[in-house]
């Protein structure tokens, strides 16, 4: 069974995913229902471009710091300062690479209007998503989770505003995203500061040190979040704005799976930090992950249960995608298990052997589109979601048979809730119960 520490950092942890997923959600819901099916597709393209981004130019150093810091508070003031200096200049190489994207890809020329939100939601999201290290290194949990809330307390305040007053459009919708996500830099930087986090200290052995790793952890990432987004993006360049735009739609309803997955991997890979063995690691890995597959489960159920309603009440639009959807949240279900495992494995093995994990989905995708686009037999939403779905089954198959293969734990370790653990749940369930009979 998962300790107690584990267990309400988890739960702390999931609420607030849950309470940003519920506002995030809420701007989902007003952004949806006042643009077009192209608007969001745009929308789409810009969230999902800066996300790629900030991914790729942090250089791994969420994760490498974090393991850098390894729970020395000193280090993570030394580091702090570092990470700053590293920011200042991914964020300016980043903006001139995503002003050039227009320029080679057909399906980046709608964003190009928006360049000015586009780079400020970027530099804001990566310097939250690099800065965040630091706190994971030192099991700063709950200042992580503030940073994690601000932007979107922000956004919804934002995004109610410009839908009361002003009514929604496409201009407004991607300023109020790019303003949060600066909002929110400048809370994580007065919590930083008065953690006394900003220590001048120049020590460019230290920085090498976290970037060696951290390129390697970046590689793993942006083929991951690539592996993730890759149908999104084909559907961008190869067939219309609408139709990528009804996926995304589609995939940022299902991700409240996948929201409370990244919280439980967070967790984790903070907890894995401090195991004393791989092996040991791996194990406490799997016991949260197989419980968490449970109740993700019973999550994935209700809502697929209930997902023509969920379409038909709140987007009219594209109430008529309930199959594809319920494929695409069956897909979100399977890859919200690998989403647990992967930051605290990539944390003690080699990231280039993990990002080997992602390939053959990855290499899959790719084949069916370049088949599909050389028959000339269309890429529409029904198709997208199939491959999205085959494409995440892939990829937990890689994993848990990597894990299996090089750890001994068996695949069913991850997936299955034991029997003497069930026991276990159920007697301090009816234990409760009865304390309060009593």
């Amino acid at each position: 069974m998962m300790d107690r520490k584990k267990i309400i950092e988890m739960m702390l942890t999931v609420l607030v995913r849950f309470g940003s997923k519920g506002l995030n959600f809420a701007v989902f819901l007003l952004v949806a229902r006042s643009l077009t099916i192209s608007e969001m597709g745009v929308y789409g393209l810009v969230f999902s471009t800066a996300f790629i981004l900030s991914v790729l130019f942090d250089f791994g150093l969420r994760n490498s710091s974090a393991i850098y810091v390894a729970g020395t508070l000193e280090k993570a003031k030394e580091a702090s300062f570092l990470l700053h200096l590293s920011w200042l200049l991914f964020s300016s190489l980043g903006v001139l690479f995503l002003i050039s994207l227009p320029y080679f890809l057909q399906s980046m020329e709608s964003t190009s209007d928006y360049a000015l939100p586009f780079a400020i939601l970027f530099s804001g999201m990566l310097y939250i998503r690099i800065m965040q290290g630091a706190l994971l290194g030192v099991g700063y949990i709950n200042d992580f989770n503030r940073s994690e809330l601000s932007s979107r307390l922000v956004l919804i305040i934002l995004t109610l505003y410009c839908f009361l007053y002003e009514g929604l459009t496409i201009t407004n919708a991607l300023w109020s995203l790019a303003l949060s996500q600066i909002v929110a830099s400048l809370y994580l930087f007065l919590i930083l500061l008065k953690r006394g986090f900003l220590v001048f200290k120049l020590d460019v052995n230290a920085l090498k040190e976290m970037l060696k790793r951290g390129v390697l952890f970046m590689i793993a990432v942006v083929i991951m979040s690539l592996s993730k987004r890759l149908t999104f993006f084909a559907l961008g360049e190869y067939s219309t704005l609408d139709t990528s735009g009804a996926f995304f739609v589609l995939l940022r309803i299902s991700e409240i799976v996948t929201e409370i997955a990244l919280a439980i991997a967070v967790v984790l890979f903070s907890h894995s930090l401090k195991a004393e063995t791989k092996v040991a690691a791996i194990q406490g890995v799997a016991i949260t992950t197989r419980h968490m597959t449970g109740i993700l489960l019973v999550m994935t159920i209700a809502i697929f249960c209930a997902s023509s309603i969920i379409l038909r009440l709140l987007f009219p639009l594209i109430s008529g995608e309930v199959a594809s959807f319920d494929v695409i949240l069956w897909g979100t279900f399977i890859g919200s298990i690998w989403v647990m495992i992967f930051p605290s494995l990539a944390s003690f093995v080699n990231p280039l052997v993990v990002a080997l994990l992602f390939i053959p989905s990855v290499v899959f995708l790719i084949s069916a589109f370049y088949f599909y686009i050389e028959m000339s037999l269309g890429i529409d939403l029904e198709l997208a979601s199939q491959l999205y779905l085959i494409s995440n089954i892939i990829t937990l198959a890689m994993f848990l048979g990597f894990i299996w293969k090089q750890f001994q734990v068996p695949p069913i370790s991850f997936l299955i809730v034991k029997q003497s653990e069930l026991n276990t749940i159920c007697g301090m369930f009816l234990g409760k119960i009865r304390g309060m009979i009593k």
